[in-house]
């Protein structure tokens, strides 16, 4: 469970997140829903059981506001947000814990499948939703430009390419991180593929676009197309600036990708000028450092 610390000082969302998750749905209002996602905290939480416990605060919220005749959309985003948030969380505390006993082991990937289950439903229910409106409003509106233009709608579509992004995230951290899981470059690799490929084109954040790419990029390096990884990572190289918290992993990518494909002349080069320029950084910091002194 979460821990009596995490929310400290905290005491309301505390008795509302406990009522979601044990007291009757009938009574669960959707400002009580919004409150306790909008609530959570995820980069304080520690330990695997309490993302667990903070995905299944997100797979409750999600299931009661789908009930109802008008789902809230703001309220889904949120939750996307949050499951989002909750991958790069279990990302970082596999990369804290050097040592991960069995059990740890074995939680992890439910942790993915459970965040998988969350957003794959997210989207599936948001699509049924653009249908439902296509099926029901879009014949009887003769200004079909204004409707594509609504806010609803705009909304709708910016769902699924979230979902989409975090979806295809998580399903490769899932690959990755648990080599075991079946049907990985069979099936899951593949559609996180093409959920990539969906927000990089609707999305206008250029972030999101540029790490689009990269996984994309990081996808295909998995599935040992290293072509089409070598032009992602590529044209991830373009967008960025030596600024740019990619900078450094994006050429580490490039000079693995030459490795792994056995472009060993081009890997040993580029492994070369980002020595030099590693180097040269470090005499920049060094000369600051004592021109600060």
């Amino acid at each position: 469970m979460i821990t009596r610390s995490y929310f400290f000082n905290q005491p309301v969302l505390t008795i509302i997140i406990v009522c979601i998750l044990l007291c009757s749905p009938v009574h669960i209002s959707a400002s009580s829903l919004s409150g306790a996602v909008k609530g959570l905290k995820i980069n304080q939480i520690s330990n695997f059981n309490e993302i667990k416990t903070a995905l299944s605060l997100l797979q409750t919220s999600h299931l009661e506001t789908v009930k109802k005749d008008n789902p809230d959309l703001k309220l889904q985003q949120l939750i996307l947000e949050k499951a989002g948030e909750c991958v790069s969380k279990i990302v970082s505390l596999i990369q804290e814990s050097k040592h991960l006993d069995k059990t740890k082991k074995e939680i992890a990937p439910k942790l993915f499948a459970l965040n998988n289950n969350i957003i794959s439903s997210i989207l599936e229910t948001t699509r049924q939703e653009v249908t439902h409106l296509q099926e029901t409003k879009l014949d009887n509106i003769k200004d079909t430009t204004a409707f594509f233009t609504s806010t609803e709608w705009q909304q709708l579509q910016y769902i699924i390419s979230l979902a989409s992004y975090w979806l295809s995230w998580n399903s490769y951290y899932w690959c990755t991180l648990s080599p075991g899981e079946k049907d990985c470059s069979l099936k899951m690799l593949p559609e996180a593929v093409k959920g990539f490929s969906r927000s990089y084109i609707d999305f206008r954040e250029e972030s999101i676009i540029t790490r689009s790419l990269f996984g994309r990029a990081l996808c295909y390096k998995q599935m040992r197309e290293y072509g089409k990884a070598l032009r992602d990572i590529n044209a991830v190289m373009k967008r960025i600036t030596s600024n740019d918290k990619l900078y450094f992993r994006i050429k580490y990518e490039k000079i693995l990708v030459n490795y792994l494909s056995g472009n060993f002349e081009s890997a040993i080069t580029q492994l070369n000028d980002f020595q030099k320029e590693l180097t040269g950084i470090r005499l920049r910091l060094i000369l600051m450092r004592e021109s600060a002194n």
